[in-house]
Formats: structure tokens, sequence, C-alpha cells
């Protein structure tokens, strides 16, 4: 029995300072409604992340469906949401994390404005938006399937104000999603537009899913 406690010690103290990832997660996911989010056992999981079930024998992970997370949770398994970097369940948050709870205060209304498929020139798409879909408080950028370099992002509201949340190049990594704040109250985007391109041509092009949070 004490060799197993001090197994599981030694795999927690192995996790939190070998590979990076925080014991006690300040991030909260924004997560998505509708048929975009898998609803069971008390779970609300956006279908469209990566979850991973962690090692501890070998403190290794291995990516498991959505539909698969629900049961490993109720087993005590340790779950990782790669592409909101959060912990489902984990001794650190809880199991599950009261974020991904059905019944959470803290969830968002948000949905899916736009896919794009990212080219290897540097390309410039549009999605267009328009007022039917409402006013957003924040959009959600999540790349899939290889890493891109965004050159440019610009949101442009409905009075033809824009919003530049990028000031320089930056690299976007595969599998991951990035969080913008949209300036003032809830404001209603007309479009936004992308200047960007894949980088890597052994995963080949990207997938990039521009959600918006009401």
């Amino acid at each position: 029995m004490k060799r197993t406690l001090l197994t599981a010690f030694a795999a927690v103290f192995l996790f939190s300072g070998l590979t990076g990832f925080p014991n006690v997660v300040t991030v909260t996911p924004a997560l998505a409604q509708g048929s975009d989010v898998l609803v069971q056992d008390g779970l609300r999981l956006p279908r469209s992340h990566q979850y991973e079930l962690y090692n501890a024998e070998n403190a290794s992970y291995g990516t498991v469906r959505v539909d698969t997370v629900p049961s490993y949770v109720k087993q005590g398994a340790w779950i990782y949401d790669r592409t909101a970097r959060a912990w489902v369940s984990h001794p650190s948050v809880g199991n599950p994390n009261p974020h991904y709870a059905a019944s959470g205060r803290d969830f968002r209304r948000e949905e899916l404005l736009g896919q794009l498929e990212v080219d290897f020139r540097a390309d410039r798409d549009v999605i267009e938006v328009g007022r039917d879909e409402g006013r957003f408080q924040k959009i959600r950028i999540v790349v899939r399937g290889a890493p891109i370099q965004l050159r440019d992002l610009k949101v442009i509201f409905a009075d033809d104000s824009v919003f530049d949340p990028v000031s320089r190049e930056r690299v976007l990594q595969e599998d991951s999603a990035y969080v913008f704040d949209l300036p003032g109250d809830r404001r209603i985007i007309k479009r936004i537009t992308f200047l960007y391109r894949s980088i890597d041509r052994r995963e080949g092009k990207a997938t990039v899913l521009v959600y918006g949070e009401h």
C-alpha cells in the first residue's frame, strides 16, 4: 500500500514538474453548445476538442474519443482537454472539473462562426458573420491538424470599427485554442479576416475553427 501511494505521488510530481502543465487550472475553458457539444453523464464536452488519458505508469498521454470521456471520469482517470489546456478530471481540479459539469454556471453560450482550411502560401480568408448571428463578447480560434503562422487577424464590427488583436506574426500550434476578448460591450460582428499560412508540409494543411461567445 505504501509503495502504491509513493508511486502515485511520484507520478503527480513528475507530471507537474516535467510536463509544463499546471497542477491548478486557472483558465476556464470556453465550451460550445448545440450539436458541437456532447452532454452525457453530467458532463458537457465540446466534440471538437482533443481529449487525452494520462497514464501514470509511464507518464504519457493517449488520445481518447469524446464519447469515452464520461466513462473514464467515472473510473477516476485523469483526462486532459488538450484544446482548452484544462483538466476535465484531475486531483487538482476535482472529478470532474466543475467547468465541465453540465449543471455548472460558468459555461458560455458559444457557436461556430466558420471553418477554414489553411493553405501553405500566405492566404487571406474572410468569415462573413452578420447581424443575424447576434452579439458577441469573445472569439475563440481553434487550430487543428497542423500549426499555422498567423500574420494578421481583424474583427470588423457592424459600425465598421476594427479590432486588431495580433500586433506581430505568431505561430499557433496544432490542437490549441486562443481566446480574444472583444472591446466594449457585446458587439455585432460583420466579418473576420485572416492572413495566415500552414507551415509544416509533413503534417499537411491546418484547419481553423472560429467560435463566437455571446
